[in-house]
């Protein structure tokens, strides 16, 4: 039974994600998370990637109160509740064309990270912040968040699961031990 579960935990730690080095997180920008918070409808895609030290990135902004951002940029160390300082700034951003016509702010692009810019980032204490004419100190703001691999996942459920699993086999011998 040990061996089984071994070899398991060993193929579902290979599966995932980080295997591949790469570690993707979510972005949730709303104007509720700026510190102080507001009460922009703006709103936004985002897609992060982590590949070595090069970390990449891509937004596009909706429904901003102002169209245009004035300025972006990637701040921390701080955790959601608090404010950090400019670690990078994002640039201008370019129009992002809707195959249905029109058109969206958007930024695209990437920095190459030192070791310790990495550990804040995976423990979650960078954050993006997007300004605005209406907004200057941010419209719009979300913290970076890694993404668990599926296999983490997997592991916890296994972990929650086995116990149980001892717990019933541990009862069967008892009752069937029982006069």
């Amino acid at each position: 039974m040990k061996t089984l579960l071994t070899i398991i935990v060993v193929l579902l730690s290979s599966i995932g994600g980080y295997s591949q080095g790469t570690i993707e997180f979510s972005v949730n920008l709303r104007g509720t998370n700026v510190v102080p918070p507001n009460t922009s409808s703006g709103t936004a895609f985002t897609s992060v990637t982590l590949t070595g030290a090069s970390l990449s990135y891509w937004i596009v902004l909706y429904d901003l109160a102002s169209f245009y951002p004035t300025s972006a940029e990637i701040r921390g160390p701080a955790l959601p509740e608090a404010n950090g300082n400019i670690i990078f700034d994002l640039g201008d951003y370019y129009l992002s064309i809707r195959p249905q016509g029109g058109a969206d702010p958007a930024y695209l692009g990437g920095f190459t990270l030192s070791n310790n810019q990495i550990s804040e980032l995976l423990s979650g204490q960078w954050y993006f912040n997007i300004n605005t004419a209406a907004y200057p100190n941010g419209e719009l703001r979300g913290q970076i968040v890694v993404v668990p691999e599926p296999s983490a996942i997997v592991l916890l459920v296994i972990g929650g699961i086995l116990p149980f699993v001892k717990m019933l086999r541990r009862a069967q011998r008892f009752s069937a031990q029982s006069p």
